[in-house]
Order: C-alpha cells, then sequence, then structure tokens
C-alpha cells in the first residue's frame, strides 16, 4: 500500500458515475488481458430453492407432539394478526384468499394456536433479508413467513394428516414436524487417577500439528489469538453456570433459558471448557479464552432453534464474531435414512435439515456471521441430505490420533468442511476425571468437575468456533493497529465463506482410512481437515500489488514517456474464494472502472467476477498518460456480489503517477 489515506479510500468506495468518457483519458488494456479474465456477463443474484414437500409425513419418535412448522408461500405474505392468517399480496387472488380463510377455520375447529415463529419484528427480519441480499448477493427466505403452530391432543395420525392437509394446498410452501432436542451422548467415563488439578498437558488437541491445532505456538507467537474482540454465542439447551473455570456473568445467559436436565448441564458446560476454560493455575484452558462469550438456550417455543439463531445473530454478535450452534435434529421418515450398528440414538442430522433453521443460518452468514454447526452424529453420507448454501461451517469428528481418521458415528461427505477431535477431550463437566483433590473427596462437587472422554461432534464443534475466535481475533487486531499490507485502517474480520477457505486450505490433511466400526465397503468418510492455527496465520491473507514502472511510487513522468501498469496478486491462505476483481484510476475527482469487456467506465463494474488465484506480474495498460496525478488501484473483494465492497472483504493495494 502506498500513499493511501482514508479519503482516498472513502471515494474509492463510494464515487457515483458520471458521463465523461473514460477511454479517451486512459490508455486500453492489452489483450493478453483477456487470457487472464476471460469476458462473463456479472453473475445473476443466486436464487433460492424451494422445499420439496413429502407426499405423505409420517410422525414418529424424536418429534414435537404438540407442534408444527408452517410457512407459506412468500408471494402471497401472509401474516398473523389476532390470532388469525392475513394475506396482504395486493395481488387479486380470490383462491388463495378462500384458502387463507379455510386454513383459519381448520385451526379454529382443532383449537391450533399459531404464532410467529421468530422473535423479532417483522421490520427487523426485512431489514437483515435486505441487508443480507446485497451483501451475499443471493435470495435470502422471508422468516416472516414462518409460523409455529401449538397443537392440543392430537393423534399421531391426526398430526400427520393435518400437515399433509397443508402441504396440499398451494398456499403453503412447507408444512413439517419439527425435531425435539437429542440428548447428548458422550464415551464412557474412564477410571484414571490424577496426579494433578491442572490439566493443560493433558490438553494435547492444543498442541502443534498433526496431532493438535497449533494453539499453543500461536499464544506464544501470535498477538491477539485467543479470541481477543470477538464474540461467540453457543446455542444449545443447558449449563453449569457456577463452574469454577469458567467465570460466566450472569448477562452472558440470554434469554434466560437454562435447562434443569445434568445431561444438557455437563453439555454445554463441556463444550464451553473447549472455549474458556480459564488460563490459570488449575482446570482447563480454552482454546479462546479471552473470547466474549454468551450462550442461547432453546426451549421449543419462543425461544425455539431458528428464533434463537436469528436473534442471536444481530444482538450480540456482529459480522465477523461466531455463532457455534451445539444441537442436532432427527431425520424426518421421510428421508428414509437409517443410521449405522455404531450409533445408538438413530438417525441424526444437523439442525438445518429443519427449513426454518436453514433460512435463519443463511440469513446470518449472508451478514457477515460465521456460523459453526455440528454435523451431528448419525454415522450418515450427507450428501443427497444436506445441500450446500447456508454457507455454514459443518465440521465433522475425527479421532484424536496423528491421522484424524473419520469417525463411525460422524456424519460425513461433501457438506462437511472440516473436524475437530471427536473423542479423548479433555475439558470441564462430568467428572471423568476422578478425583483431583488430596486427600480424596467423594463425590466430586458438581463446580469442580472435569472430563477426559467429551465425544461426538459435540467435542468436535467448539475446536473448531475457538479456532476461527483466535484468528479472527488476531486478523482484526493487527491489521487495525499496523495499517501496512492489504489493511484499510480498520480491523480484518473474515466471513464464512473465507474463514472455511483458509481452514481447509492450512489445515492437517483427514487420514486416508476411515475409523474403526465403518464398514470396509464404505468410500473415505470425508470430513475435511483439523484446522491448523498456526498454518493460517503463517500463511495469512491476500496481498494485492500494483506497479508504475516497476516502482511502488509514486513516480514522476511526462507525457512523452510510456507508463507501465502492472499487477499482483498472492491469494494467501484463501486461495479458491469467489471474489470480485477490480481495477480502478481516480483522475481528479473522478473514478474509471476497468469492466469486464476491457473498456474504462464511469459506471462501478469489476473486471471479473471469478475464483481467487495467485496472479503475477501481469499488464493492466502501457501508454502516454496526459498531464495530471493518476491513483490506480488494484484488488479483489470476497463478497462476489458485483460490488466495491467497502470493509473487511476488500484487499487492495495503489500506485501514483504524476504525469507533468
Amino acid at each position: 500500500m502506498k500513499n493511501k489515506t482514508l479519503l482516498a479510500l472513502c471515494v474509492f468506495a463510494t464515487a457515483s458515475s458520471n458521463t465523461y468518457s473514460a477511454n479517451s483519458i486512459l490508455p486500453s488494456p492489452p489483450n493478453e488481458l483477456r487470457k487472464i479474465f476471460p469476458f462473463a456477463p456479472p453473475a445473476d443474484k443466486e436464487k433460492r430453492s424451494l422445499p420439496i414437500k413429502p407426499f405423505h409425513s409420517k410422525f414418529t419418535d424424536g418429534f414435537y407432539n404438540d407442534r408444527i412448522v408452517l410457512k407459506f408461500n412468500e408471494k402471497h405474505k401472509i401474516r398473523l394478526a389476532k390470532n388469525q392468517f392475513m394475506r396482504l399480496s395486493n395481488e387479486i387472488d380470490s383462491t388463495a384468499t378462500k384458502e387463507t380463510d379455510s386454513i383459519n377455520r381448520l385451526f379454529e375447529n382443532i383449537h391450533a394456536k399459531p404464532t410467529r415463529l421468530f422473535i423479532q419484528t417483522e421490520q427487523e427480519l426485512d431489514n437483515q433479508k435486505s441487508q443480507g441480499e446485497k451483501l451475499a448477493h443471493k435470495e435470502l427466505e422471508d422468516l416472516n413467513s414462518y409460523h409455529l403452530v401449538m397443537l392440543d391432543y392430537l393423534s399421531k395420525q391426526e398430526i400427520e394428516n393435518l400437515v399433509d392437509q397443508l402441504n396440499r394446498s398451494n398456499l403453503v410452501e412447507i408444512a413439517y414436524f419439527t425435531s425435539l432436542p437429542s440428548l447428548p451422548v458422550i464415551g464412557a467415563p474412564a477410571d484414571i487417577a490424577p496426579t494433578t488439578n491442572n490439566f493443560d498437558a493433558q490438553q494435547t488437541y492444543l498442541d502443534a500439528a498433526p496431532g493438535g491445532i497449533n494453539a499453543r505456538w500461536a499464544w506464544a507467537n501470535r498477538a491477539n489469538t485467543r479470541g481477543n474482540g470477538i464474540r461467540l454465542a453457543d446455542l444449545e439447551y443447558g449449563w453449569n453456570l457456577d463452574h469454577e473455570d469458567l467465570g460466566f456473568n450472569a448477562a452472558d445467559l440470554l434469554s434466560n433459558v437454562n435447562s434443569a436436565n445434568d445431561d444438557f448441564r455437563n453439555h454445554g458446560t463441556a463444550v464451553l471448557g473447549e472455549v474458556i476454560g480459564a488460563d490459570n493455575a488449575y482446570g482447563v484452558t480454552g482454546i479462546a479464552n479471552q473470547v466474549d462469550i454468551s450462550m442461547s438456550g432453546d426451549d421449543g417455543n419462543t425461544n425455539n432453534r431458528a428464533a434463537i439463531i436469528t436473534n442471536v445473530a444481530t444482538n450480540p454478535l456482529r459480522a465477523g464474531d461466531v455463532m457455534l450452534i451445539e444441537q442436532q435434529v432427527f431425520a424426518r421418515a421421510d428421508q428414509n435414512l437409517t443410521a449405522p450398528a455404531c450409533v445408538s440414538q438413530g438417525a441424526l442430522l444437523p439442525v438445518e435439515n429443519e427449513p426454518a433453521i436453514r433460512a435463519s443460518i443463511t440469513t446470518a452468514t449472508a451478514n457477515g456471521i460465521i456460523v459453526v454447526e455440528a454435523a451431528a452424529n448419525g454415522g450418515l453420507n450427507l450428501n443427497n441430505v444436506i445441500a450446500q448454501g447456508s454457507n455454514a461451517i459443518m465440521v465433522g469428528a475425527g479421532t484424536s490420533a496423528n491421522t484424524h481418521n473419520p469417525l463411525c458415528f460422524s456424519n460425513h461427505g461433501t457438506r462437511v468442511d472440516v473436524q475437530g477431535w471427536g473423542q479423548n477431550v479433555v475439558t470441564t463437566g462430568y467428572g471423568s476425571i476422578l478425583n483431583p483433590f488430596t486427600p480424596p473427596t467423594t463425590p466430586v462437587p458438581v463446580n469442580q468437575r472435569y472430563t477426559s472422554t467429551f465425544s461426538g461432534t459435540s467435542s468436535a464443534s467448539p475446536i473448531v468456533a475457538a479456532t476461527i475466535a483466535d484468528i479472527n481475533g488476531h486478523f482484526n487486531a493487527t491489521f487495525a493497529a499496523n495499517g501496512n499490507g492489504n489493511t484499510l485502517g480498520t480491523g480484518r474480520l473474515l466471513n464464512s465463506i473465507v474463514m472455511r477457505s483458509l481452514l481447509r486450505n492450512t489445515g492437517t490433511a483427514q487420514g486416508a482410512n476411515n475409523g474403526a466400526g465403518i464398514p470396509a465397503t464404505d468410500n473415505l468418510h470425508n470430513i475435511g481437515p483439523l484446522p491448523n492455527i498456526r498454518a493460517a496465520l503463517e500463511q495469512g491473507l491476500p496481498i494485492a500489488d500494483i506497479r508504475a514502472n516497476g516502482s511502488n511510487g509514486p513516480i514522476n513522468t511526462n507525457s512523452a514517456t510510456n507508463v507501465q501498469v502492472t499487477a499482483s496478486i498472492a491469494t494467501g491462505g484463501i486461495a479458491g474464494v469467489n471474489a470480485d476483481w477490480w481495477v480502478v484510476a481516480q483522475v481528479g475527482s473522478t473514478l474509471y472502472y476497468l469492466n469486464s469487456s476491457l473498456q474504462w467506465t464511469t459506471t462501478q463494474s469489476p473486471i471479473s467476477q471469478m475464483d481467487l488465484v495467485n496472479q503475477s506480474n501481469f499488464t493492466l495498460f502501457n501508454g502516454n498518460l496526459s498531464n495530471g496525478s493518476y491513483t490506480l488501484y488494484f484488488g479483489i473483494d470476497t463478497l462476489k456480489n458485483g460490488t466495491l465492497d467497502f470493509g473487511s472483504a476488500l484487499f487492495y493495494d495503489t500506485v501514483v503517477v504524476n504525469v507533468n
């Protein structure tokens, strides 16, 4: 970055178009540039896919029998007012109006009580949709079209008939049963005699790669690598708020929902020990022990899974913060999935298997939240089950050995992005680390319990979420402080898409073999690499470079001398990310953009929209310039939306040419 000022940056990002003839002021680019930037029209906004309604919905154990979720076709703009559905669309459609009335009568007859599924106001949800669509250049769902319908005293057959009747209506986009919470299962406690009450040395997942995630190296060699400045929200059911090694504040528990179930409380306590265990002389040390933590519990009603995702995504989280979803759902009967023998609870899937949850996750990631989602412990291939597109980072479970082979119970497939340790995780809660006291105390007080056997995608996902907090905390603080390279003078917070690429490109590859219990006839179960914080930080982020006559500038020349402008970009650790590529020239107060037709224009447009790849020393133009001062920009932004996004997505460089 050369001679860059905040004023110039603001102009670069926000200047509007005018009618000057750009191509008479700036030299034409060489034809060879087309080899680097093939012509392609701007990408259309990505359309959302509609859910497929089942022909028949079969109610099974594992689902609530007193509620269903109902989503109306968005074009009708159906809203709830005084317990009645009203069609607000301006389009005249007598059939739709009659169907709306029919659904109201149906619910009255069975004493059903519909409510809005989401907590936030209609306007707040509309704002999230609008902002997310602009940033992500994709169509998002109208969350105001979702409703939770509470039912009274219906048999399983009556519930099935109700859902089938609703799904036959053209007014309804989808109606479905919603999954009960799945009780967490961990490995059996091991009879381990403790030698010390400080278990840090046993947390070998913190160690160097290939075994661990290289957290200790990061803490020792890079500043702000403990989640500093980042907010992380854990979404599940319960926690022990009084555990000695976690140090909660009352305000950390959002919505005041905390299950009394010991299994759920132990689970949440174990998750957060991996993330925020205090760095002290006892217990465990969390990977991101300086992160700003919060927890939000699911009660299945007002604070249902979909609602708390959307609520937490706007308060307390901000773009670049982390949402950890430590939940799983049962597969629907119509999905015809059978879990392998190593799974005791049945066919379990990631929470985004439910349409409303997927819609809320997609809206959150479009608005810059990094969502980390457990792939779930169903032992299932997610290909053709869970579609791409939510942009949550999906986490599978691997062995704790250096090979990091997939564990039998872990869901797998191309939708799974990365893995964490799915066994032998030392953390807070449960109590399988027996009696750390001298003399022994029986029973061990609940607030001083630790385990060495936390497992599943439940133990894997916090490793990934905390790693992300460490990486984003470092990039944000470092780039804000030093102002060099490819920063904007503000922090650098990666979004879900870019962070996923960084973790996958720099992680320790999964083993070449399947883990124990997986049939020998199965292909390798993809669960992705184990994150490596050191590699992610050392490979870093893209660095753009632009030069005039081989110089970083500024250069002084005359109108009779050719000026050759060349550019390069190194991808760092995020090769393959979809990006907008930009070449911009500022002449006086006017901005000129080199567009995909290789023409200079005052209309804001990228030269290309393509995957990020290394490019070295290619010529943008070589010719004479008239007298004046020229500020030339080259860079990419990782929000592929055809708009120059001024913020964390933008990586660029400048050079100044003065012609006298």
